[in-house]
Order: C-alpha cells, then structure tokens, then sequence
C-alpha cells in the first residue's frame, strides 16, 4: 500500500464501502490491505465490504468482524447480483 494513502487514511474520519471483494483481481493483495489497515485501530475509519460468499475472503475478514458486525443478505430470496426478488 502507498505510503501517501495510508497518511492520509490516518488524518481524516473516513467510511469506506468495498463493494464485491469477490471480484477483484487482485484479491489476496486486497485482504493483506485490509487485515493492515484493521490493524491500526483507528476509530476515524469505517469500512463496509460486501461479497458473495468465498471462503479465502471469509477466513481473511474473520478475525475482524465479530456476530454483531455481520448481515448476511444471501437468501433464496436474493439473485446472484445481490437483488431481493418478490
């Protein structure tokens, strides 16, 4: 991870969304980022991510997240790109 992103992560509030790990190309890069960035417990910074499920990405977010921190909207109600069918 750059050095400059990773100040400036440091200096602000910030609440970021990652949307479908599941698609990046460069996945295990990203989980390292995370799991680095998790570690600095800063409270300014929120993340939301989202996936299907995958058992490298959950292995990876595991250890951050606890029971309460986790929604689950797979369901036989939801189609493969995350829309709720009536």
């Amino acid at each position: 991870m750059r050095q400059t992103h990773c100040s400036t992560i440091m200096r602000h509030a910030r609440n970021d969304i990652l949307d479908a790990l599941d698609e990046c190309k460069e996945r295990q890069e990203l989980l390292t980022d995370i799991d680095e960035i998790a570690g600095w417990k800063n409270r300014k910074l929120h993340m939301l991510a989202t996936s299907r499920r995958e058992n490298d990405i959950e292995e990876s977010l595991e250890p951050l997240v606890n029971d309460q921190e986790k929604i689950c909207i797979q369901s036989a109600l939801v189609n493969d790109e995350g829309c709720v069918s009536a």
